[in-house]
């Protein structure tokens, strides 16, 4: 059995060494298409019987046996507004002003730092205010309401242990008539400061079915969005009275929590799954996971292939999102010389007929490569 000199084993230490580093699991740029008009589309199931997920490197969440109750979607398209550049992208979510609801279009755009949110339109909408007042001549009317800011929704390039925080103020405008007031379209607004603390708390390997049942590893990282929101509100440049606020079951100053953990992956563009939580984060409330296609889990596998263990003294796996895929795979030497080649399908390659030292593995998967080097011991 040959054996590696003083000097091979010292270089491949530090090799070693710097391939634990390079080995975290990091999300570029490129790894994260940007679609202007697209249909992400996930599964629902409320109230599950799974816990919190934990903190730290090296994870595993296993949801490969979930059934799902509700198969929903969100739709994004491109800013047609003047006001927001048109390499941004928009969806329509509904927001609450006390018990009426409300549609704004919310506003993301790909810069070189990462994704961003870089505004928000409120679409008008006029509501009678009968069944608050018992006059008919009563009404709400909202008027477009545009804010512009710039937060961070997800840094890019992005790490385990990464945090951020921003803060930003909508600002909603709209024209209140009540008649018992002496009210009649006297101009006023609801202001919401909003602060986003954002923190990468865990990597790791998350398990979940596709469309067809068959079930996915996929490498990601899992943020923890803590979004606390302020709401102030003004009727003619005046606090407005809680007589008024009641009618409409509202508080003045009144603060509200968004709890999320949200895993993101390489080569796809939304969160893999999403885990909307309590206010004290103890109770996982909604767990949600993306309805992957074929062509999604192809994409993803592009990224997600790794080789483990690394160094080995007998076999390597190929841990990649769909071990049914067969892959070619190529062994080379550090001098260039092919020392294997061969298909396989369950993930599993023999290394022991070559002897110890640095090999480069080449995986091609359709066109994509992916290159490690290996130490065989």
């Amino acid at each position: 059995m040959k054996t590696l000199s003083t000097l091979s084993i010292a270089f491949l230490l530090i090799f070693v060494s710097f391939s634990e580093i390079f080995s975290q699991i990091t999300i570029e740029y490129e790894d994260v298409p940007f679609v202007l008009d697209e249909t992400y589309h996930f599964y629902a199931i409320g109230a599950p019987n799974i816990s919190a997920p934990e903190s730290g490197e090296d994870q595993t969440w296993d949801f490969s046996e979930l059934i799902y109750q509700v198969e929903s979607n969100t739709k994004f398209s491109p800013a047609e507004n003047a006001e927001f550049p048109s390499d941004s992208r928009y969806n329509i979510s509904i927001t609450n002003f006390g018990v009426i609801d409300l549609y704004s279009e919310y506003y993301y755009q790909k810069q070189d730092d990462g994704i961003k949110r870089i505004g928000s339109r409120m679409l008008p909408v006029d509501i009678a205010l009968t069944e608050f007042t018992g006059n008919p001549s009563d009404s709400i009317n909202f008027v477009e309401s545009i804010n512009k800011h710039e937060m961070n929704d997800m840094p890019l390039p992005l790490n385990y242990g990464a945090t951020w925080t921003d803060e930003v103020t909508y600002k909603t405008n709209f024209n209140l008539s009540i008649s018992m007031l002496g009210l009649d379209h006297v101009a006023s607004y609801n202001s919401q400061h909003v602060t986003y603390n954002c923190e990468v708390i865990s990597s790791g390997t998350m398990i979940i079915p596709d469309e067809a049942g068959t079930p996915v590893s996929i490498e990601g990282l899992l943020i923890k969005r803590d979004i606390a929101v302020v709401d102030s509100f003004y009727i003619d440049d005046m606090p407005a009275s809680s007589m008024i606020l009641s009618a409409f079951g509202l508080e003045q100053g009144a603060m509200s929590t968004q709890s999320a953990y949200e895993f993101y992956t390489q080569g796809y563009s939304h969160q893999v799954a999403r885990f909307i939580m309590s206010s004290n984060w103890s109770q996982v409330l909604e767990f949600q996971y993306a309805k992957l296609t074929a062509s999604d889990v192809e994409e993803i596998e592009s990224l997600n292939c790794n080789i483990y263990p690394n160094p080995t003294k007998d076999f390597i796996r190929i841990n990649q999102v769909n071990q049914s895929i067969e892959r070619n795979i190529s062994i080379y030497d550090l001098s260039g010389n092919k020392m294997d080649c061969r298909q396989i399908s369950d993930g599993v390659f023999d290394l022991r007929g070559l002897p110890s030292g640095a090999y480069i593995v080449i995986l091609n998967n359709n066109g994509s490569v992916d290159r490690e080097i290996i130490i065989k011991e």
